[in-house]
């Protein structure tokens, strides 16, 4: 909402056809398919659900986007450390740069101790709800220290109200819990290694979005849609 709708400019350059792969979701931007062929341009409408899936983050986030990032092994391991490979770990925080808020569990900070910043690519660290009923942490966990960012310890979500673009990172009781407040889930993948330790299981059938091949797999799919 923030930059004048497409039609505006396009409507003075006069290309000879646009072809729209979906409808704009801004209500303030409506009336652009008209205003485009009043300045004579022919205009196809395809509305295509592939072009849909491109920009639902966007449609979701002018409310609230919230997604899952949970990565694990090839057999399913989440829990030891780094799992994925550096070029992951950068996606990620580059990821971070962007989100307003990161949702995490209190054991997972008591025994990783983590700091979850942006700094492998020197970006903006967001803030923090720590999930958490035990409301007592060591403040020289790395996460405590970061200048300029709000810690929130809480046993409930009405925190997340105040905020858009939400990640929840966790294991699996994390992805159970959260299940149906979630846009999208990540699981990323390493396909490289296998580790000794839990399995992740998943409760129900998933329908993939998208999966990505980089050096590890991203697999995208939906939450159970909000209400």
């Amino acid at each position: 909402g923030k930059t004048p709708a497409c039609s505006n400019l396009l409507s003075i350059l006069k290309p000879k056809k646009i072809i729209i792969g979906w409808h704009d979701p801004i209500s303030e931007h409506s009336g652009g398919v008209e205003k485009l062929k009043k300045s004579g341009i022919e205009v196809e409408v395809l509305n295509d659900k592939r072009c849909y899936k491109l920009i639902e983050p966007f449609i979701k986030w002018q409310k609230q986007f919230i997604f899952f990032k949970f990565a694990f092994s090839l057999n399913g391991v989440y829990k030891g450390g780094y799992i994925t490979k550096k070029t992951s770990l950068e996606w990620v925080h580059k990821v971070r740069d962007k989100i307003d808020l990161i949702i995490i569990g209190g054991e997972t900070v008591r025994i990783d101790r983590p700091t979850l910043d942006s700094r492998f690519i020197n970006g903006k660290a967001p803030y923090i709800l720590i999930y958490s009923k035990q409301k007592k942490f060591d403040k020289n966990i790395p996460l405590f220290k970061i200048p300029n960012r709000k810690v929130f310890i809480s046993d409930n979500l009405e925190i997340i109200k105040n905020y858009k673009f939400i990640v929840v990172e966790g294991g699996e009781n994390f992805y159970q819990q959260f299940k149906n407040i979630v846009n999208w889930n990540l699981f990323i993948v390493n396909q490289n290694k296998m580790i000794k330790g839990k399995n992740f299981k998943l409760s129900e059938n998933i329908n993939t979005i998208y999966i990505d091949k980089k050096e590890d797999l991203f697999i995208y799919f939906r939450g159970i849609e909000k209400s």
